[in-house]
């Protein structure tokens, strides 16, 4: 590269120190041409810690060399989750729009209140099914499914939407349009639409884990939690090695939410049965084996099941009845929160949950020491929103919920009518 040359002058006022600002210096001319790919690493990283997430992913993009010690930068730092929106200038998208149609997103702070734009091609027509330690799970038309990764522009290919073993099959029609056939409980085949709806519908949402370390390249297990045509069965794959997903045995009863604790997978059920799931590493049929249940579940409601580094804890978020206006207000209510005594194999109710900060919403749910993370706010509940027909809430349901007082303060990150796809909950350096 050797074109313009940036000069980045670190100011050194008290303010400025403070706040990391930089003043650049751009000079143009053949005379200062430069090598950018030779900085002194050291160099590469001071700046790299300066930046906020969507300047990082631009800076990793210069060249190879600032991407190799960029995105380890930015994984090993404290920085508060962002929520993932679209970013389009068009503000009448429609609510059945579920998927990244111009390869555009907004990383909106909820520090600063700013949603920042990333190109990120790679995203184009892709439905994000989730995003867990800094991986977006994606699902296209055609029945690719892959994993990306924002910072370095990875790519891992996951097994096709048709390598799912209720998927009978795919044909093409009158009009060239792709048209999956999926079999029914009772086995009939029916056919349930084009690519593009089986893309936005058929798959409820994905997680990835390193397992049984972080050693790896990329996250070792995708587990996806289909919709109705799957029946609410977890299905799981281990990217490089399975050709196909391999679906885990539920009973009589689908899945909420499913997570990692302590080297082990748990998936709480419909009925509030919590499970334990062994055989996804690959060396034995997967099997499920019961741990807690609850005697009274909450339908009306949605439930997370997400991991803190010393408890395993299920959030239930109730919602209000749906009256129809334009504030883009939540219409989550409010939460109960329950804590697994492991001893007892019971659900115990939490009045608080300490230090912590819990996030959760439609793709991920997870936990962090407030102190750790510089603006977040300790027992409190940041949630996205979760309704997944748009509807209600025109992926508005976005805020913060103070377990100690029961206030909820509302996050806006889009100003538009409807917000869809949905927002998620994004860090690079958590799950």
């Amino acid at each position: 590269m050797m074109a313009t040359k940036t000069i980045i002058q670190l100011k050194e006022s008290k303010s400025d120190v403070e706040n990391k600002s930089m003043k650049v210096t751009t000079i143009t001319g053949g005379e200062y041409g430069f090598d950018w790919s030779e900085l002194l690493e050291e160099l590469v990283y001071s700046i790299s810690q300066r930046f906020l997430l969507p300047d990082m992913i631009r800076f990793g993009c210069v060249c190879p060399s600032w991407k190799s010690v960029s995105a380890p930068a930015l994984r090993h730092k404290g920085r508060l989750p962002w929520l993932v929106v679209p970013y389009t200038a068009d503000r009448n998208v429609d609510e059945s729009d579920n998927y990244c149609r111009d390869g555009l997103l907004g990383f909106f702070s909820i520090l600063d209140g700013i949603t920042y734009k990333i190109e990120t091609p790679e995203l184009r027509e892709r439905r994000i099914l989730g995003a867990s330690f800094g991986w977006f799970t994606t699902v296209h038309g055609n029945s690719e499914m892959q994993l990306f990764q924002p910072l370095t522009k990875k790519i891992v290919r996951l097994p096709a939407i048709s390598k799912f073993p209720f998927v009978a099959g795919i044909r093409t029609d009158e009009e060239e349009r792709l048209i999956y056939s999926v079999y029914i409980p009772d086995g009939t085949v029916f056919d349930i639409g084009s690519g593009g709806y089986m893309r936005d519908t058929l798959l409820h949402k994905a997680k990835t884990f390193f397992y049984p370390d972080r050693s790896s390249s990329h996250p070792s297990i995708v587990v996806v939690l289909p919709g109705i045509f799957g029946c609410c069965n977890l299905h799981f794959c281990r990217p490089g090695k399975d050709d196909c997903w391999n679906v885990i045995p539920k009973g009589d009863y689908g899945y909420h939410d499913f997570t990692f604790y302590k080297g082990n997978f748990y998936a709480l059920r419909f009925n509030g049965t919590l499970d334990i799931m062994n055989g996804l590493d690959g060396l034995s049929p997967p099997t499920v084996s019961l741990v807690a249940s609850l005697s009274v579940e909450e339908y009306e409601a949605y439930h997370y099941l997400l991991a803190s580094s010393d408890d395993l804890w299920k959030v239930v978020r109730f919602l209000h009845d749906f009256i129809e206006d334009e504030s883009y207000r939540p219409f989550t209510k409010t939460f109960n929160v329950f804590k697994l005594d492991f001893s007892k194999s019971k659900w115990v109710e939490a009045e608080d949950i300490g230090d912590h900060a819990f996030f959760v919403g439609s793709n991920n749910s997870f936990s962090v020491i407030a102190l750790d993370f510089p603006g977040c706010r300790e027992n409190c509940i940041y949630f996205a929103d979760d309704d997944g027909q748009y509807i209600s809430t025109g992926g508005h349901d976005n805020g913060i919920f103070n377990l100690k007082d029961g206030s909820i303060e509302a996050i806006c990150p889009v100003d538009a009518k409807y917000v869809c796809p949905r927002p998620m909950w994004y860090s690079p350096n958590i799950c």
